[in-house]
């Protein structure tokens, strides 16, 4: 059988997810696929995608994935008669020219999610030179240097881009987390040095990254944390959604797991709501949902998603900035990881949740380090299950009920271990 397949009418190239309607149903498709490929249903998994993929139009990058999940699950010679198909169209028309440069940038992307290395870092190489602004080009290349081991590449591949940065200081120290979380950290730390000049208006954020290199101690970690979310609100959505967030499914599945009914019948606390990405989930428990965060613009994103009934300003580490309680249930994902010692913040959480109600987080899990939590140069903290576990205790509430072991998100291309646990806060507790 002859597979053609047929492309959505865009600058394919160039444009991105956003720029066409249907991929939103297509990424559904996607989401499917890998959910049956994770279940073992290898044959639905391929089905999925070879019909989604027939169907068309399809956008390329949603193509492209929907070849790997057809990889992953052993249907290689078919996923080859797709990616070829789909090489073939985008590379048909190509010049070397400089007005074809971002259109090269956007193939040599696709290459490297296919996993054809040469021809990805030959095509972005090649193309880069006409445009060494590009940021999509930038971090593609950067991926394949740091893999293959070549640090100082990736330094001058990011001069350009950080020149032309509105802010040269955060642009810098995104240089620096991609050397340090790849085990680049002595080049890591010299761009660290670099940055200093240009970062006095995000102090906080540096400093916090340069402990994280050095071994130190976390400073300021509110303000660290600020720097970062009130940057990134308008696109942290979008932004973990290319990470592969899983924190609101794990979520979920605490809640089902514990047997709590989707009743709207409880008084729900999203501590460190953020934009709101659990707000969909907790909104089918809460008969009173509210949302607390430290970063004005994250709430005000929060609050275009329509679920909560109120949404306040809060510093999780102040227990006079918590709404009033009881709540019969809170929860915090993927928050506690901006805090290194967990006592005070859980003792917090503590005196807000009504005896005998629920706790339930996610965090990083730090279960292969030796300190009971340690600073990485991403800005936050890995926790050890046993330290968390004490910490609940001495907070007043009871042995978990359940741990939950997952992927968080994945980052410069390596999978983020994460840990969930639902707990009930002890009725004695004072």
């Amino acid at each position: 059988m002859t597979m053609t397949l047929h492309l959505a009418d865009v600058d394919v190239l160039a444009g991105t997810l956003e720029d066409h309607q249907p991929a939103g149903a297509q990424i559904a498709v996607l989401k499917a696929a890998n959910v049956a490929l994770d279940a073992g249903d290898t044959v639905l998994a391929v089905r999925l995608c070879q019909t989604a993929l027939g169907q068309g139009p399809v956008h390329p990058l949603v193509a492209a994935n929907l070849t790997m999940v057809m990889v992953a699950a052993g249907a290689d010679d078919a996923a080859r008669v797709w990616q070829d198909d789909l090489l073939a169209q985008l590379s048909a028309g190509l010049t070397d020219l400089p007005a074809d440069a971002r259109r090269r940038i956007s193939l040599g992307r696709l290459l490297a999610v296919l996993g054809r290395t040469e021809a990805a870092e030959a095509a972005l190489a090649g193309a880069l030179p006409d445009c060494p602004a590009d940021q999509p080009g930038v971090l593609a290349l950067s991926a394949l240097f740091v893999k293959s081991g070549r640090p100082s590449q990736v330094v001058d591949l990011w001069q350009p881009l950080i020149a032309a940065s509105v802010d040269r200081g955060a642009r810098h120290l995104d240089l620096v987390k991609i050397l340090a979380a790849t085990g680049h950290g002595q080049v890591a730390r010299q761009e660290l040095a670099k940055a200093a000049p240009f970062c006095g208006h995000i102090r906080a954020e540096y400093d916090q990254i340069a402990a994280a290199l050095t071994g130190g101690q976390a400073g300021n970690q509110a303000a660290a944390t600020l720097n970062v979310f009130d940057r990134f609100a308008t696109g942290y959505d979008a932004a973990l959604e290319k990470l592969g967030n899983q924190g609101p499914v794990a979520v979920q599945h605490l809640l089902v797991a514990v047997g709590l009914p989707a009743q709207r019948k409880l008084a729900v606390l999203d501590a460190g709501c953020g934009t709101g990405l659990c707000g969909p989930v907790l909104r089918a428990h809460a008969r009173r949902l509210t949302g607390v965060d430290l970063s004005a613009p994250m709430l005000g994103q929060a609050r275009k998603k329509r679920c909560y009934d109120a949404l306040a300003r809060c510093d999780l580490s102040v227990l006079g900035t918590y709404p009033d309680g009881p709540f019969d249930l809170l929860v915090s994902s993927d928050t506690l990881v901006y805090f290194g010692d967990l006592a005070v913040v859980l003792a917090n959480m503590a005196h807000r949740i009504r005896p005998g109600g629920w706790l339930i987080l996610t965090l990083e899990d730090g279960d292969t380090q030796p300190r009971p939590w340690l600073l990485t140069p991403a800005g936050r903290h890995c926790h050890r299950r046993d330290y968390l576990e004490q910490a609940l205790q001495v907070a007043g509430f009871g042995r978990p009920r359940l741990w939950h072991s997952f992927t968080l998100r994945h980052e410069f291309g390596a999978a983020i271990a994460g840990v969930g646990v639902a707990v009930q806060r002890l009725a004695l507790f004072a």
